[in-house]
């Protein structure tokens, strides 16, 4: 009789690890609530830095995580790892944001791609994209302000 070899399965265990608190308002209702949470977090950074903030139900967050950081002029966003936090903490939705370091708050053309395609891929999953901020040191734009087509 032959002998059949078995393989193993290992069991694992995903989780978040809190490295840190960050103050923020008890909810995000707005998009300069959001904005100043970006600014005070990425905005004065001096490579492009890419964030997500997940948020419950009611708007509460859940986490902030730096997605990707990137050079001085972009920061590349993969869709395996902006979401992976945000399924992990079982988040509602999210808002987006990363910084210009040089200041100028027109967002690029990727911007507004990364945009749409952030905004599809969540609505597959069912966690819905609330915004995109971009932020300097001193100011912040909401796509969602600006561009809503992005968001339907």
């Amino acid at each position: 009789m032959q002998k059949v070899s078995q393989s193993k399965i290992d069991i694992v265990r995903c989780a978040l690890i809190k490295e840190k608190c960050f103050k923020y308002q008890d909810s995000i209702s707005s998009s300069d609530l959001a904005a100043g949470i970006f600014k005070d977090y990425i905005g004065d950074r001096d490579r492009e830095v890419f964030a997500v903030i997940g948020l419950d139900t009611q708007n509460k967050p859940t986490f902030l995580n730096i997605v990707s950081i990137g050079q001085l002029g972009e920061a590349r966003v993969n869709m395996r790892e902006l979401f992976k936090p945000v399924i992990l903490s079982n988040s509602a939705s999210i808002i987006i944001g990363h910084n210009h370091p040089a200041g100028c708050m027109q967002p690029s053309n990727e911007d507004l791609v990364i945009t749409g395609k952030i905004n599809k891929v969540g609505n597959m999953l069912g966690i819905y994209l609330l915004d995109h901020i971009i932020v300097s040191c001193e100011e912040a734009i909401s796509l969602r302000e600006n561009h809503p087509e992005l968001f339907s």
